[in-house]
């Protein structure tokens, strides 16, 4: 992992710090809470609602950072430890909000069945007056592309008006 691009991530994680203790030892450093969910381009958000579905980034009991996507009903997850990181910024202007995006890769485990498996994660950041959004592309080894969108926990501010 480039150095910058590890301390671009490590600044990240810092700036959206919940501190929120966790199932596995696990410490919540971004909660992405899902509101639009689909696979293969079929519309499941209902499903990832009900369940209260979300996507973190955390820190593990070795220090190692991780990824998960978490039903905070019934706690299945599926977790493990990210590589390959790459970080790339844009600056607001005149006509777009400033963003971020984040590439890596992802070797996960699900704690509800045996299947282990990596997947390609890309995460862009918008950061719009009314808080931090988010969308998620989550590319698994098998044909299956799942997208997320929604917001960052902690950072939704309704009082102000969108654009």
């Amino acid at each position: 992992m480039k150095k910058n691009n590890f301390r671009t991530f490590v600044i990240m994680v810092v700036l959206f710090a919940l501190k929120i203790d966790y199932a596995q030892s696990q410490e919540i450093s971004m909660k992405m809470i899902i509101l639009d969910a689909k696979t293969s381009g079929v519309n499941i958000s209902e499903w990832h609602l009900e369940r209260n579905q979300f996507l973190a980034i955390y820190t593990n009991s070795d220090d190692e950072v991780c990824f998960a996507n978490v039903s905070a009903i019934n706690d299945d997850q599926s977790l493990g430890e990210i590589f390959a990181l790459e970080v790339e910024e844009a600056a607001e202007t005149d006509s777009t909000y400033q963003g971020k995006d984040f590439s890596f890769s992802w070797k996960y485990s699900n704690t509800y069945d045996s299947k282990e498996g990596t997947a390609k994660i890309k995460i862009h950041l918008l950061y719009k007056p009314q808080g931090v959004v988010f969308h998620c592309n989550m590319m698994l080894e098998n044909p299956d592309v799942y997208e997320y969108t929604g917001y960052i926990e902690g950072t939704l501010d309704t009082s102000k008006p969108s654009n």
